[in-house]
């Protein structure tokens, strides 16, 4: 069996890409009724729970990362998908949201959107969940230092995120 089917074409004149996220939303995976998959692995809808929602998660300016990392060994793969982002200025309403993830056994569904507009999905309503992996926060010891908690979300998958088509508007808020 052929495992290629074609090539990567890069043009002269297609430019950079800016690096960086412009928004990441989370949804516990509960609430999600169903996630409309195509056979490419492109995500062309999600069906919400009556009533529930994804949860967008602000961040500093330039303080947020998504990190793919595939492994194959014995003919067997493995992606390690991590999100990682810094809420500036310690609060109550910040540490509130943080227990909730710490509490979030049954995981999370996770929505990005990187600085070229493409919005990509990880987790899944399987085994392959997204959950908190660490959080560290910091008040500084400076005038000038940053009073901040960063945020790690991750999954462990056999798959690399899918491109969500319906964009930043089709994220159910």
């Amino acid at each position: 069996m052929a495992c290629l089917t074609a090539g990567i074409t890069i043009s002269c004149d297609s430019g950079g890409c800016s690096g960086g996220l412009a928004n990441i939303w989370l949804a516990n995976v509960d609430d999600i009724a169903s996630i409309t998959v195509s056979g490419n692995g492109e995500i062309s809808a999600i069906t919400m729970v009556a009533t529930k929602v994804f949860y967008n998660f602000n961040f500093q300016d330039q303080q947020a990362i998504f990190e793919e990392k595939v492994n194959v060994e014995n003919c067997v793969k493995s992606v390690d998908q991590t999100l990682t982002f810094t809420v500036p200025c310690r609060n109550s309403e910040l540490t509130q949201a943080i227990e909730e993830l710490m509490g979030c056994c049954c995981g999370l569904v996770a929505i990005f959107e990187d600085m070229q507009g493409i919005t990509w999905l990880i987790g899944d309503l399987n085994k392959r969940r997204v959950r908190l992996r660490s959080n560290d926060g910091t008040t500084g010891s400076a005038l000038t230092d940053a009073n901040s908690e960063t945020i790690v979300v991750g999954a462990f998958t056999t798959k690399k995120a899918g491109e969500f088509l319906p964009g930043p508007a089709g994220v159910p808020v």
